[in-house]
């Protein structure tokens, strides 16, 4: 029993930048690349690839401590987009792939005032 709970607490990543969801054949081919792309702009990030529904998903990016989870649906994959939506305020925001590296700078300091805040 102690051994399950030590695994469940080292599991909870409270630095953890994105917990992207995707859902959809497409989706879920993009969501590999796009997590590829975030990780080398220095972002920390979790993939789900259980495919369920997005509600199941946002619900484990909360318990795993993500300051924001990316949203990649089908629609979404074939305009070239994803979603931000910032955990703790509710906020969402739709940017697209090839805006990701000039974006990275203020996601990231968006990122830390967020991770400041809950501190």
């Amino acid at each position: 029993l102690e051994k399950l709970s030590e695994k469940q607490g080292s599991q909870f990543s409270p630095n953890l930048d994105f917990y992207l969801v995707s859902r959809g054949n497409l989706a879920e081919r993009r969501s590999l690349l796009l997590a590829k792309k975030l990780r080398e702009l220095g972002f920390s990030l979790e993939l789900d690839v259980t495919g369920s529904k997005f509600d199941k998903q946002l619900k484990r990016a909360n318990s795993r401590g993500a300051i924001a989870a990316i949203i990649l649906g089908e629609t979404e994959a074939e305009n070239k987009q994803f979603q931000i939506k910032w955990l703790k305020t509710g906020e969402q925001e739709i940017f697209s792939y090839s805006d990701l590296a000039a974006i990275a700078p203020n996601l990231q300091a968006k990122l830390a005032a967020l991770k400041q805040k809950s501190e």
